[in-house]
């Protein structure tokens, strides 16, 4: 008897083996003949299950400034997204203590500006190394030190800082 039980266990087993997984596809099922549709429906998910909108801010580790130079120095930032539909990323820059900078060890200062560095929208797609809108030359954030008289040549460090804000579509 036990030889039959163990027979029939395994027998009740292999046929569970054998089932197959079902997807969640549904079929539709006609009698008639004439042209019929599907649906073709695309999700917000990537083949591994992640979220498929994605975003890549680009900017400068460090805007070097050479002594004495006037210049507008760029401090570019650079966007790649591809979003929902209606997202949208937010992104300015502005400078920390407004603008001072401070040589290693010692309290003397030096300041800087910052110019074009006011909020920006970008919408749902922006190929790769998209600056903000209506920028030719791909500069849109710059820092000038105007002034370096009556401070000691030294190496002085500031901050900008970057904000980047993902809107959800309202």
């Amino acid at each position: 008897m036990k030889k039959v039980i163990s027979i029939v266990l395994s027998l009740v087993m292999m046929m569970a083996i054998m089932v197959p997984a079902f997807a969640e596809t549904t079929y539709q099922s006609v009698s008639q003949q004439g042209e019929n549709t599907a649906d073709v429906v695309t999700s917000t998910k990537d083949i591994n299950g992640n979220d498929a909108y994605s975003y890549t801010v680009t900017f400068p580790a460090t805007i070097s400034v050479a002594w004495n130079d006037k210049s507008a120095q760029p401090a570019t930032y650079k966007v790649e997204s591809q979003l929902l539909i209606g997202d949208s990323l937010k992104i300015s820059v502005s400078p920390v203590n407004n603008g001072k900078m401070t040589a290693t060890g010692t309290d003397k200062t030096l300041t800087y500006t910052l110019a074009g560095g006011g909020e920006v929208v970008f919408p749902e797609v922006n190929e790769a190394g998209t600056t903000a809108p209506d920028v030719k030359d791909g500069t849109n954030a710059t820092v000038t030190i105007a002034d370096f008289s009556g401070v000691p040549v030294a190496a002085y460090t500031g901050t900008v800082t970057y904000s980047v804000t993902y809107v959800p579509a309202p």
